[in-house]
């Protein structure tokens, strides 16, 4: 079978024509949730660069002094993470 199709078209001739090309189809992920919720593409990019060219010391750096002028909202942090850790181990067993 010869393909005869434009390769610039959007469309397969096997494409049904209302279905919306792959291209133009949005997110899906972590990113397509955000741009759901109101978060713009550019501001997710431009976080995603700054966390993957953060060094992991100074990242550590930066949570110690976070934890020691916050411990209230660390402690509640951990709590949360405890009281969910318990509530998953009930509904397993």
């Amino acid at each position: 079978m010869v393909d005869n199709v434009v390769p610039i078209s959007n469309f397969h001739p096997y494409q049904p024509p209302g279905v919306t090309p792959h291209a133009e189809q949005p997110e899906r992920g972590l990113p397509g949730v955000l741009e759901r919720l109101g978060v713009e593409p550019a501001r997710f990019r431009n976080f995603k660069e700054r966390v993957g060219s953060m060094n992991g010391r100074d990242w550590l750096a930066q949570l110690r002094s976070f934890a020691r002028s916050r411990p209230a909202v660390i402690l509640t942090g951990i709590a949360v993470a405890v009281i969910g850790a318990r509530l998953i181990r009930r509904r397993v067993m």
